[in-house]
């Protein structure tokens, strides 16, 4: 959450990451890089350079929390490392 101020409020939710075995030879943790949030406020799209996906989640603001997609993500080739 973001307060008044502007000044951030404790972490909301969380989702660790974890390469597969096809990544693991070239990549040992994922590295996230951005969160990008649709003009609805609906959709989070999470850019993870290392994993090589687009991490997709419907946003619950109520909540709040991040909400997996089905399916979860968007594989990309190899070595793409998605960022903004």
């Amino acid at each position: 959450p973001i307060a008044a101020d502007g000044a951030l409020g404790p972490i909301a939710d969380f989702h660790p990451y974890a390469p597969s075995a096809e990544q693991a030879a070239r990549q040992i943790v994922a590295h996230g890089h951005c969160i990008i949030v649709d003009p609805t406020n609906r959709w989070a799209i999470a850019c993870d350079a290392g994993l090589d996906r687009l991490m997709l989640y419907r946003l619950d603001p109520a909540a709040p929390r991040l909400i997996p997609h089905d399916p979860p993500y968007l594989q990309l080739r190899a070595g793409a490392a998605p960022r903004r």
